[in-house]
């Protein structure tokens, strides 16, 4: 049985995929809610209950050749230690294989034996050990071979430096999955360490819990240009390749701008932060994690793969809001909302920065369409909360759906009440919304301030709505709709939007 989280061995809810999905991220979507695979003795949920002590202590330290030795110092006595073990794309190789000269020792010193599972899966045995330490190397050369998720959910070098995901690299004791854990790196003086972890002194961080410490990415090396973000008690830190630097700047130019829209759209800073990578790659792709996000970059970009990158880059600044600072009690539930709402505002934030023009702005409303329209003729309707429990399999939905829904319910508010009635009720979800919510609450919100409508507009998306019916609707809303097929499909802006002058408008609601 293979060591794995819910996101599989196919693409994970941390992806975005080309051409299917283009300019959207998968992300990051990934807060909460994920119960680990332990070896081979299955599924464990989180623990409850207080924790008196850190799960463990972590010591990371360079050796030589791209090497690192690890100390991890359990809290707790412990049966097994684990990592998320993957296999490369020919077979022959696993993450496993990148972790050597495990050891277990008691406090003393003293040797205990320790025995190989597979899977992932290391077993202490032996004399009991109150408080084991165990002791292991990391080889960083995964890059050297493929995987079926992409390299950034795994690990990689550049530009002399390190890239891991938690997950494939630091060995854990899944039975105390909710307490926290502290990572020390233990690196000269001169080298630099980017992590998303709670800062607390030097070059050491807390993570929450299991999820925080294995379900994301952290880089340490001598040459790791950074740029850094800061809005209130909100930080965006990015890590870049030298060989992305133009890339790197234009993320700085749009970083300001975007955060300063999604602020007033939400009436309040993100108390969190966050660590994008951007290293270059044979492909443009991603893939996100708790509270970091990697991505890749093929190189010469061209304008179309600005487009994806850009819209990548500003939907992932959007999960500081909806996604971590608004979290929700059960993930599964409301990936409509935290993915679906973030992409539609994701449009609207290029829009206000002038990052797409209003053709590409069309072009991006095709996409939600077609995306609906597309999962409702592969797979039927389907609620938005149902497609939200196996999301990548249903992502076209929760992405497409969940973005169709914010869509149609900011031009029915706008109609009624005017441009900025859409930001106005995410305000009031940004305030009132408990941290973490469930989905009766948040639909309370939505209600009280469309008197109903979002809850029956929801039902309509959960059922399908017809092309012909859609028509009408997007009538109203300034936008004309052109459909041939699930996968032919036009959006267009209606003349009428643009006054005495003539032309093609986009209606006010998305300028």
């Amino acid at each position: 049985m293979r060591n794995v989280d819910n996101k599989t061995a196919a693409r994970g809810s941390g992806q975005f995929l080309l051409p299917v999905v283009v300019g959207t991220l998968v992300v990051a979507a990934a807060v909460g809610g994920y119960v680990f695979m332990r070896g081979q003795e299955g599924a464990m949920a989180p623990t409850t209950g207080v924790c008196t002590a850190e799960a463990a202590e972590y010591t990371i330290r360079p050796l030589e050749n791209f090497r690192f030795g690890v100390e991890v110092r359990l809290g707790a006595p412990a049966t097994l230690i684990d990592i998320v073990s993957r296999e490369d794309t020919t077979g022959s190789v696993t993450t496993d294989d990148f972790i050597e000269n495990v050891r277990l020792l008691n406090a003393d010193g003293s040797e205990h034996p320790l025995k190989y599972e597979g899977v992932g899966s290391w077993r202490l045995g032996g004399a009991a050990v109150d408080r084991p330490i165990v002791r292991y190397e990391i080889r960083a050369g995964h890059d050297a071979h493929g995987w079926a998720i992409g390299k950034e959910e795994i690990a990689y070098n550049f530009d002399g430096s390190s890239f891991f995901t938690g997950w494939t690299v630091l060995l854990t004791d899944y039975a105390q999955q909710a307490c926290p854990s502290l990572i020390t790196f233990d690196v000269p003086e001169n080298w630099k360490v980017a992590a998303p972890w709670k800062h607390v002194e030097g070059k050491t961080y807390r993570a929450d819990n299991t999820q925080d410490l294995q379900k994301n990415g952290f880089a340490l090396g001598p040459s790791m240009p950074t740029f850094e973000v800061q809005a209130g008690d909100s930080s965006l830190t990015v890590v870049y390749e030298n060989a992305v630097a133009g890339i790197a700047r234009q993320a700085t130019e749009d970083a300001d701008a975007i955060f300063s829209y999604y602020q007033n759209v939400y009436g309040g800073p993100a108390g969190s932060s966050y660590v994008i990578f951007m290293v270059s790659d044979e492909g443009t792709d991603g893939g996100a994690f708790v509270s970091s996000f990697a991505q890749r970059f093929s190189l010469p970009s061209n304008t179309a793969e600005e487009l994806v990158w850009r819209h990548g880059f500003a939907h992932e600044v959007g999960h500081l809001w909806n996604g971590i600072t608004i979290v929700p009690a059960n993930p599964n539930d409301n990936e409509w909302f935290k993915e679906g709402f973030t992409d539609y505002l994701t449009l609207k934030a290029l829009t206000r920065i002038d990052a797409i023009n209003e053709v590409q702005l069309e072009m991006k409303l095709a996409n939600i369409l077609r995306r609906y329209y597309l999962s409702l003729y592969t797979k039927g309707p389907m609620s938005l909360v149902e497609a939200g429990a196996n999301k990548q399999e249903n992502r076209m939905l929760v992405y497409g759906g969940g973005a169709l829904f914010a869509l149609l319910l900011d031009g029915q508010l706008s109609r009624i009440d005017g441009a900025g009635t859409f930001e106005s009720m995410l305000t009031d979800v940004y305030r009132e919304l408990p941290r973490p919510y469930t989905s009766d609450q948040l639909m309370q919100i939505l209600d009280a301030a469309s008197n109903g409508g979002a809850s029956r507009l929801l039902s309509d998306v959960n059922e399908g709505i017809s092309p012909q019916d859609m028509k009408a609707r997007f009538s109203t809303q300034g936008l004309d709709l052109g459909v041939f097929a699930p996968e032919e499909l036009y959006v267009v802006f209606s003349p009428d939007n643009c006054g005495p002058g003539g032309g093609q408008c986009a209606p006010d609601y998305l300028r």
